[in-house]
Parts: C-alpha cells; sequence; structure tokens
C-alpha cells in the first residue's frame, strides 16, 4: 500500500514494476501508440484524465479511487476528499443541537450524512418541536418572548390551515436564542430506526419515558404520532417513488389493514362464543 507521501506517478511505477511489464506493455494495454504518455505520468509530466486514471488502475491491479485520490491530492481547488464529503447540512445548527441532545448518537449521525435534510431528520426534528418544545413553551413563563410570538402566530395560521407547520428555518436563524432555552427543559432523547421509534426523556428526575412511532401506529403501548409525523404516502413520495406506485402501496396497506382488523374481530368473538 503507498504512503499518504506517495506520488500518482510514484504508485504507477510501482505497480507497474511489480508486475514486471514494460512501458510498452501498459501503454499497449491503455490502447496507445507507445508508452510514451505512461512514461511522462510516471514522471509527473502529464496529468491524465479521471477515465485514463481508471483504466491505468485496472491495467495495474490497484484499487481505481487510491489512483484518483492520488490525482487530486496536490490539488487543493479539487481534492478528491471535498469531493466525497457528506453534503452539507440545510439546518447545521439544528443538526448539532439534536445530535448534542441525543444519547445515542453515532447511527443518527451516520443517518443525518446521508443527505442535507433526510426524511429521518425531518421526522425526528418535527416530534421533538411538537412533544417538547410547545409543552414547554406553554409551562415556561420565562420562555423566550420571540419564540413565545412564534408560537402562537404558527397556532394561529395552523387554525386556519390544519397542515400547516412549524418552520424549522426560523428555528435555525433564531438558533443563539432557541438553543440554550431548549436545552435546559430536557433531558435528551434516543431514536430506534430500526424499530422507527423514538425515545423522549423530559428530565433526568422523569421516570416515564414517551416512545413515540416516527410514523403513523396502532401498537399497544406506543403513542401514536400520525398527527405529526407525514403519512405514508408523503414518506414514499420523499423516497423518490413515483405517484402511481406510491398509490399502489398505499392501496395495498390499507386493503391489509382492514383484513387484519376483521381477522382480529373475528377472533374475538370466536373467543367469546367459546366461553
Amino acid at each position: 500500500m503507498a504512503s499518504a507521501q506517495t506520488s500518482l506517478g510514484a504508485r504507477v511505477r510501482e505497480a507497474r514494476l511489480l508486475h514486471g511489464l514494460t512501458l510498452s506493455q501498459v501503454g499497449d494495454q491503455l490502447g496507445l501508440a507507445n508508452g510514451n504518455f505512461v512514461g511522462m505520468v510516471e514522471r509527473g509530466e502529464r496529468n491524465p484524465s479521471d477515465d485514463t486514471v481508471m483504466a491505468l488502475a485496472s491495467v495495474l491491479g490497484l484499487p481505481s479511487r487510491e489512483l484518483l485520490t492520488l490525482k487530486y491530492a496536490g490539488n487543493s481547488r479539487t481534492r478528491i476528499g471535498s469531493l466525497l464529503k457528506p453534503p452539507e447540512p440545510r439546518y447545521g445548527r439544528l443538526r448539532r443541537f439534536m445530535l448534542g441532545t441525543c444519547q445515542s448518537p453515532s447511527s443518527i449521525a451516520a443517518e443525518f450524512s446521508l443527505g442535507p435534510y433526510t426524511t429521518t431528520e425531518r421526522l425526528l426534528w418535527q416530534i421533538l418541536l411538537e412533544q417538547l418544545v410547545l409543552p414547554e413553551v406553554d409551562s415556561d413563563g420565562f420562555a423566550p418572548r420571540r419564540l413565545r410570538e412564534y408560537i402562537a402566530s404558527w397556532r394561529r395560521r395552523k387554525r386556519r390551515n390544519p397542515s400547516a407547520r412549524l418552520d424549522a428555518a426560523w428555528f435555525e436563524r433564531e438558533a443563539e436564542l432557541f438553543v440554550p432555552w431548549a436545552r435546559s427543559r430536557f433531558e435528551g432523547w434516543t431514536a430506534d430506526l430500526d424499530a422507527l421509534t423514538m425515545t423522549l426523556k423530559r428530565s433526568a428526575a422523569d421516570d416515564d419515558q414517551s416512545v413515540l412511532k416516527l410514523v403513523p401506529t396502532t401498537d399497544v403501548g406506543v403513542q401514536s404520532t400520525s398527527n405529526l409525523a407525514p403519512d405514508l404516502a408523503s414518506l414514499l413520495l420523499a423516497e423518490g417513488l413515483h405517484a402511481d406506485d406510491v398509490d399502489e402501496i398505499v392501496t395495498l396497506v390499507d386493503l391489509k389493514k382492514r383484513r387484519r382488523a376483521r381477522a382480529a374481530l373475528t377472533k374475538e368473538k370466536n373467543i367469546k362464543d367459546h366461553e
């Protein structure tokens, strides 16, 4: 394996000699008239295209990503690291706030890094707002005035439009005001992304943790957030599915729910009949 200081040309030469190939032989496998171009690459006199770098990697049995990294390592304007780094978050201060209050941040951070504002991030943030922020604003007479005014304005909009949501952009702009207050009002939260549940702990003395589903549910013992989280169709559309496919999936899910409900009623009736 090449060291961090190895140049692209040096790595190509090292691999070529290891395989016992001449410059002409490598050039021939690349479809070139001779090995002059390969020699210039090895001496650092020519900068090959990305396609040529990947072809060289294939000929020399090297990972193409390794050679591409070496190609861009000396170019501060187009470093490969900057090309591969996760996208910048849409709401950076809110994301830091969420990860800072999360009691198991590693898996959540990995999920968030998949996009600027992922579906999971949007769901978790909405539940934090409506399950923690709103009740705390109502109970705290010393909540910041701008926060109370914004919540009041949102509630007026919601009376006219029940689907109106709290705007994450406002909280991002007001993070210096909102974050210190919010951190002082609750202990933290965790999320199980496999089970699609979120657990809220309002204070260190709070023994009754709230376990909520990220999507609507009828599970016994788990609170439903159907009035908070997007419905199934919205989630599927957010993931890029075509509207016709979403309609078909939602119809099938509704059909299965009705069948399960009928089966449960039949089972309950049979049990009563045999008592």
